[in-house]
Formats: structure tokens, sequence, C-alpha cells
């Protein structure tokens, strides 16, 4: 009898590239939210007047498409590195809705469109006081592979360091410092143990974004889209929130190299003082 032949499996595809995003914060009075979105109890809720909302929002959707514009079609990949929801903690009033499962439900519609645009999406674990276990459940809902707290992944053969917390600081003059601290104490605990050592780590959680480069590894943290909260103002008091994401780029890169950077940031307009 004749054997059936085995349907050939397609190649996979050189990446041309990754987007990654952390801190939306969803469900935040003050971090993104989209507009008109229906909670569990069917009420809508709406931007209304909530002026920094309505800007995040507007500059999410805009970030978005131009994430997605700048491949041209190429296929790339979605990082998103935690902090996909505020949650309801330490007895915070600055919420919009009560629920867990609400802030996940947002922020699973905010991710849909860029998620849906990929080749594929990863996800890490935020801060455990705001996440719980649900962005595990967005993950799941979008379709993404869960990395949990760290995620190793390779890229036309350069390794990446997916992580969400790194130390912040409340001195912008500091914030380089603290990036090249931390890719230093990353290469050298992987070299110690005879590990592969990466060559782009991704970090989150601080809320301002960069990067830093020392020629041959590049450590980059993505901006946060919250704006500050009471909290915030009490340990980064001066911060001014630059919501956006950043946009590697390998395809102009030899397979292993660096690939190019794009931090894509939205600035605020100035708060109007007040006049005596």
């Amino acid at each position: 009898m004749a054997r059936k032949k085995q349907a050939a499996v397609p190649p996979t595809p050189r990446i041309a590239g990754a987007v990654v995003v952390s801190d939306l914060h969803c469900g935040s009075s003050v971090g993104l939210w989209p507009e008109g979105f229906i909670v569990e109890s069917g009420n809508k809720v709406s931007l209304g007047n909530n002026v920094h909302q309505t800007w995040l929002w507007s500059c999410w959707l805009d970030a978005v498409e131009k994430a997605i514009a700048h491949f041209k079609g190429r296929p790339f990949v979605v990082i998103v590195n935690g902090d996909c929801i505020e949650g309801r903690h330490h007895g915070t009033t600055e919420i919009v809705a009560a629920k867990n499962a609400d802030h996940s439900s947002a922020a699973t519609e905010c991710l849909r469109p860029l998620v849906k645009s990929a080749f594929k999406a990863y996800f890490t674990a935020g801060t455990e006081c705001h996440v719980g276990d649900w962005e595990k459940k967005i993950a799941a809902e979008l379709g993404g592979e869960w990395c949990g707290d760290k995620a190793l992944i390779e890229i036309n053969g350069t390794l990446l360091d997916v992580a969400h917390h790194m130390p912040t600081s409340a001195r912008a003059y500091l914030e380089a410092g603290a990036m090249s601290i931390s890719l230093g104490n990353a290469r050298l605990n992987y070299a110690r143990v005879g590990q592969r050592v990466p060559r782009v780590y991704l970090r989150g959680h601080r809320h301002t974004g960069g990067y830093y480069s020392d020629g041959h590894a590049l450590f980059l943290v993505t901006p946060a889209w919250q704006l500050l909260t009471r909290y915030g103002f009490k340990v980064v008091t001066d911060s001014i929130c630059r919501p956006g994401l950043a946009i590697l780029d390998w395809d102009a890169t030899p397979d292993g190299e660096l690939p190019s950077v794009q931090l894509l940031t939205y600035d605020p307009e100035e708060t109007q003082s007040h006049r005596a």
C-alpha cells in the first residue's frame, strides 16, 4: 500500500520586528480605557469629561495605527510586558469599574486590533497587586503565548530577555543609570552560570520610557498609559506621563544583531496655570 504523502509544513517567515507595550492600567480613572466600553453589568462606561482618559485613548488609537503601518504587511510580533490592568487594590477609589473582570475585558478590547495584526503575541506578568492572574486570561482570550514572570524570545537569532519589573527612580537625571545598572547586572548573572547571554532586555514598571545601549546590548523600558495616581504623586511627584510604545525593527539588521529602535511617545499639553 502506498503511503500517503504528509502535507508540507510552511516555513516560518522571517519576523520583521516587534511592537512592545506595557502598563496599560486599564480600569484606572487616569489609565487607558476604551470609549463606550460595556461592563459586565451592561452599563456603558464612556470617557465623558475625563480629559486624561480622552487624551490617552486618542494617543492609543494613533499609536496602534502607526505601529501596524510601520511594518507594511511584514510579519511582526507583539510583546505585552505586564500591568495590563489597574485592578482593585489597596482600597483605591481611583477606578472606573469595581470588578477586575471588567478591567481585564477592557484591556482585551484595547489590545485586540494590535494582536490581531501580529504574527504572534507574547504576554508577561505584571505587578501582582494590580493584575492577579488576569493577564493569563487576557493572553488566552487573544490567542497569545503566556510566558509568566520572565520570557526568553528569539527573533532572527537575537535573544530577548523580557520581564516587567525594574528599579524605579524619582530623579529623571538618573534614569539612564538605572538602565545601565540593570543591563550589566542581568548580563553578569547569565554569564556566571554559563547560560546564553541575551542581547536585548525589555522592561516596564517604572512608567518612564527610554532605552540605553552600549553598542553590544540594548536595554529598553516602555512608557506607561497611566497618569499619576495619588500614590504616584507621593513617590514620583514631578513625573509627567508620556504614553507610548516601542517598535523594534530587524528588517535591515543581520541575524543575531541589535534591532533599530523607535520609541513612539506622546507629550501632554501644558496645564493651564492659575492667575493671581
